[in-house]
């Protein structure tokens, strides 16, 4: 009589049944995730990089002035310039988008407008112009400075990058 294996499912139910409810509750939220397009820790979409980035020929950036001359980052050592210039995007982002979080619209069309998630989580992405106002005091403060102020810098790209498809 042939003996027939045991499938690994089969062995963590017998030896592991909490390690089987591990296995079980990823596999359930890799599909709900991937089905729903949402790419989080740990459930990757597999296709979250497949898109080719849009080529541009002008970008623009945050430049900080002090005192309407451009204040040098590198000089502020006391904090990483990434950190500084997330939040002066951040802050842009929320000036275009009347004081609402862009993760909200992506919440929203993930799942609903009026999903028990979108209401719960909207008051904590959300802020008012008040928040907005005392960002540059917030910033001058934090910087031991005086007259910061914020402008969109435009650059043109002037080299030209070809497509190679592989």
């Amino acid at each position: 009589m042939m003996k027939i294996k045991k499938t690994y499912f089969q062995l963590l139910y017998q030896q592991q049944k909490v390690l089987l409810g591990f296995v079980i509750f990823f596999i359930v939220g890799q599909v709900f995730f991937s089905f729903k397009g949402v790419e989080t820790t740990p459930f990757f979409n597999y296709g979250m990089y497949s898109t080719p980035i849009e080529s541009r020929s002008i970008y623009t950036k945050n430049v900080l002035l002090e005192n309407g001359a451009p204040l040098s980052l590198e000089e502020r050592v006391f904090f990483p310039k990434r950190f500084l210039t997330y939040q002066l995007d951040y802050y842009q982002h929320l000036l275009q988008r009347d004081t609402t979080d862009p993760v909200i619209y992506t919440i929203q069309k993930r799942f609903g407008q009026q999903s028990p998630l979108t209401l719960y989580l909207t008051p904590f992405l959300s802020n008012n112009t008040t928040d907005l106002q005392n960002f540059i005091p917030w910033m001058e403060a934090y910087m031991n400075t005086k007259k910061l102020s914020i402008r969109q810098q435009s650059y043109q790209l002037k080299a030209q990058f070809e497509r190679y498809d592989y």
